[in-house]
């Protein structure tokens, strides 16, 4: 659930929420940038783009511990492309 969104610079904006993964809600923060609007060509709508990255440590959620970090990383590298437009 997002909790709240604050400006980061030009397009940019920090996203905070909480997570909940493996019945484990946690707190994070990740990086939204505003890449533009262009009219969707089928639609014909006004369509907005945005990206979603950050990263997040499975340990904290307490999944894969029987996993050594040389086979699957504690890091989660998390990227989202998603895009908007009106009804």
């Amino acid at each position: 659930m997002c909790t709240a969104l604050k400006a980061a610079g030009k397009n940019k904006f920090k996203l905070s929420g909480d997570l909940t993964l493996h019945g484990v809600t946690k707190p994070v923060t990740l990086d939204l940038e505003y890449r533009g609007t262009v009219e969707n060509p089928l639609s014909k709508k006004a369509t907005a783009g945005f990206q979603l990255t950050g990263s997040i440590k499975r340990s904290g959620f307490g999944i894969g511990s029987k996993f050594p970090e040389q086979m699957v990383s504690d890091v989660v590298r998390i990227k989202a492309d998603g895009e908007f437009s009106q009804q």
